[in-house]
């Protein structure tokens, strides 16, 4: 009987640790490791702002950290010390910023239990600073600290390093613009029948109610455009793209900064009534002329959408070289393979080993396939000998027996190495290339050919 009452004594005593071992390790200890509340200022230290003209609020952010959920009231002090051992530290000259210079709204802010961040909102009289720095040259700041008014908390003010900062205001004009100048659309024959295009409009300041934004498609930029770069864009027409503008404005949603205008360019436009394709650069001119609140940024009111309508490069690899009048191939590797295998630093060279060829010479290509021919990109030797190379003519043929000259061809620039030749749109499936002017002798030289058009 004993030894049945100590074996039941065991029984529950090993109950009972089992029982206590559970009961700790479902202890709670998600309280474990964390920290009492503190108030601290979330951008401490020296800090760069940028402040607009508009005369928005900047706004200086506290925060309260930890478990409790204490209470706790926080005033804010424009404090030199600082700036004044910022100063001393950094061997700078900053000043402080005189009173007039900037208004705050309340000096203090109170932490319910459940808050996490507050600010204390200031505002800076960005035109006041402006002609402070113009006047004294002098850079001007602002130092701040937090301290922390106990008698209606048990929070605990952070650490020195995160009470003060020195705030350096940037003055920035408050602009609507467009963040870019310009960008570019390609499409070609083979690209989707219709493109999206978002171009962005934005405020550089926080606009804290809508912003009404004039927009005006003007051609006269196009012309400048043109004069200035010594190009050939047209405007491009209105049928061949619609947008979200409403009565050629748009209005940038308070609080958003930003607002985009679509376009969508339609590939149908550049076909004429036969379905041949209009190849070509036009640019879509666009003009930021007004807004309901601050101003346009000038410099930056002007945007230009380049829009091209480009052939094919047509791919090469199926190509052979069924003819040549002559390459050099006994001083160097200038065989005629060389103008179509892709590689722009390989040429072809006309013979000038004994005895030389004369003028003129001629490669002829096959292009695996029959396609409409619209350009013909010649590239020269990269070396100082490409200005052998002046000018020639263009021929071709479907059956590789019945020829026809399309074109003419001359290197408008002496040392150029490379330059696009535009031809009528023509079916080919053979071309010949022939040199007949040089710059020095009769030698010639190619590197590499490339076409466009439409299969």
């Amino acid at each position: 009987m004993k030894y049945i009452l100590n074996e039941f004594n065991v029984v529950i005593q090993l109950i009972l640790a089992v029982v206590l071992l559970v009961s700790y390790s479902c202890e709670d200890s998600r309280m474990h490791n964390m920290v009492d509340d503190k108030v601290y200022i979330l951008k401490s230290g020296f800090v760069e702002e940028d402040i607009f003209t508009d005369n928005s609020p900047y706004h200086f952010y506290v925060v309260k950290s930890g478990i409790t959920g204490m209470e706790a009231e926080v005033e804010l002090v424009i404090d030199e010390e600082p700036m004044l051992i910022y100063n001393y530290n950094n061997n700078t000259n900053y000043k402080m910023l005189p009173e007039d210079a900037y208004t705050i709204e309340s000096s203090v802010i109170n932490f319910g239990p459940n808050d996490y961040k507050k600010s204390f909102p200031i505002v800076f009289n960005a035109e006041k600073i402006k002609s402070l720095k113009e006047t004294n040259q002098v850079e001007y700041v602002l130092p701040c600290r937090i301290r922390l008014l106990r008698s209606k908390s048990e929070a605990e003010i952070s650490d020195s390093l995160h009470i003060t900062t020195i705030i350096h205001p940037n003055i920035k004009d408050a602009y609507v613009e467009f963040p870019e100048t310009n960008d570019e659309i390609l499409m070609f024959p083979n690209s989707d029948k219709e493109i999206d295009y978002y171009l962005k409009v934005h405020t550089t300041y926080h606009n804290t109610s809508d912003v009404r934004v004039g927009v005006n498609f003007d051609e006269s930029l196009v012309v400048k455009y043109n004069s200035e770069n010594n190009t050939t864009y047209k405007l491009l027409p209105e049928l061949a793209y619609t947008n979200s503008l409403s009565n050629n404005s748009l209005t940038i949603p308070a609080l958003s900064k930003e607002q985009f205008i679509k376009f969508t360019i339609k590939k149908s436009a550049f076909l004429d009534e036969n379905g041949n394709y209009l190849f070509g650069d036009y640019i879509i001119p666009l003009q930021l002329t007004s807004t309901s609140e601050e101003t346009v940024n000038e410099e930056k009111s002007e945007f230009l959408l380049f829009v091209s309508f480009l052939p094919i490069m047509i791919e090469k690899k199926d190509w052979q070289v069924i003819e040549v009048s002559d390459e050099e191939t006994s001083a160097e590797d200038g065989k005629a393979t060389n103008v179509i295998d892709g590689d722009y630093n390989t040429w072809w060279h006309s013979k000038y080993s004994a005895p030389s060829a004369q003028l003129p010479h001629h490669i002829t290509l096959y292009l695996a396939k029959e396609v409409t021919l619209t350009k013909i990109h010649l590239f020269k030797k990269k070396s100082a000998y490409r200005s052998d190379t002046k000018g020639g003519e263009f021929y071709v043929s479907l059956d590789n027996e019945t020829w026809t000259k399309l074109s003419d061809w001359k290197y408008a620039d002496l040392m150029s190495y490379d330059e696009m030749f535009e031809v009528t749109p023509t079916p080919v499936r053979y071309l010949k290339i022939v040199f007949t002017e040089s710059n020095r002798a009769s030698f010639s030289n190619l590197a590499e050919v490339d076409l466009y058009g439409i299969y």
